[in-house]
């Protein structure tokens, strides 16, 4: 998920609460410590749970009066690598940032 401080409440209440209420534990890879490089760090990650959230919600900046989200690729290659490794991927987004 896109590590912003307006998605803490998002993890912390929505999908951290709702991970362990499953019976599971979430990780969060910016809250793990770790001395590797992060894109190393994701991967390895990714390849251990029994599955991958991943949260589609992005910034935006104004442009001529109008709000444009700016996408973060980084969620759509882990997404990709999950599914290529027939991890099962849950997809979500904040609502206000799908057009």
């Amino acid at each position: 998920m896109w590590f912003d401080p307006s998605m803490d409440d998002a993890y912390r209440l929505g999908m951290g609460a709702a991970i362990e209420s499953a019976g599971y534990q979430p990780i969060r890879v910016d809250q793990k410590e770790h001395c590797n490089e992060i894109d190393n760090e994701i991967i390895a990650e990714i390849r251990r749970p029994r599955f991958l959230v991943a949260d589609f919600t992005c910034g935006h900046v104004n442009a001529e009066d109008k709000r444009v989200y700016v996408a973060r690729g980084g969620v759509y290659y882990e997404a990709g690598f999950a599914q290529g490794i027939n991890m099962p991927v849950i997809w979500t987004c904040r609502a206000d940032c799908i057009d």
